[in-house]
């Protein structure tokens, strides 16, 4: 199918795309001429990934505009003015744009079981705060918010466990998790506020640093 949906936080916006098309179908609604780039992509999976991303930022940003990437692999955009933050999950692409500070996103099946892989990211501080009643919920909430506070951040060196602590919170949609991070060199240490919202079968996490 199309365009999906699109949320809204302030400025910011949260576009997705709901991944049912083949890659031949996705560069049949461009605007742009992919074909060259997508050719170097093997994997389907992949490719279509890729190109959803494109559709969305024609719309969100029209044709001129272009994603590069840093030496580190964190995409900014090129021929339009903003920020910009991408993640995908299976059969969904996500394009988050501010237009005048960086941004961070993050999107999981709001179905996931996270409490599996939560030894590994979360420390005996946050796992305080994420206790009671939802934790799985919540837990799940934690982990977007750590991918999407890192997005921001960058390659910095830190890790979830070691230098992320999520203060705590009760799990509502649309909601908020106060994220601290600390301990990583050249880095201030400071609280992220991030946005969340659990809707249509995803759970989107946004962090914008700058408001």
């Amino acid at each position: 199918m199309p365009f999906y949906r699109e949320f809204s936080f302030g400025d910011i916006s949260v576009s997705v795309w709901n991944i049912t098309e083949s890659a031949d179908e996705l560069l049949s609604l461009s605007i742009g001429d992919y074909a060259a780039e997508t050719a170097s992509l093997r994997d389907g999976q992949r490719r279509t990934e890729w190109l959803a991303v494109r559709l969305l930022l024609e719309r969100v940003c029209g044709v001129t505009a272009s994603i590069v990437y840093n030496a580190a692999g964190k995409p900014s955009l090129r021929g339009a003015q903003g920020y910009i933050s991408i993640s995908h999950t299976r059969g969904f692409a996500v394009l988050a744009y501010s237009p005048y500070v960086p941004v961070g996103v993050d999107v999981e099946l709001s179905g996931r079981n996270a409490m599996a892989a939560a030894r590994m990211f979360v420390n005996d501080e946050s796992s305080i705060s994420l206790s009671g009643r939802d934790v799985e919920a919540k837990t799940l909430v934690y982990w977007c918010a750590c991918e999407a506070i890192f997005k921001v951040v960058g390659d910095a060196g830190g890790s979830y466990k070691r230098n992320l602590f999520a203060k705590p919170f009760e799990f509502m949609s649309p909601g908020e998790i106060v994220v601290s991070l600390k301990g990583i060199p050249n880095i201030p240490q400071r609280d992220y506020a991030v946005k969340y919202l659990c809707e249509d079968n995803l759970l989107i996490a946004l962090c914008v640093p700058g408001i």
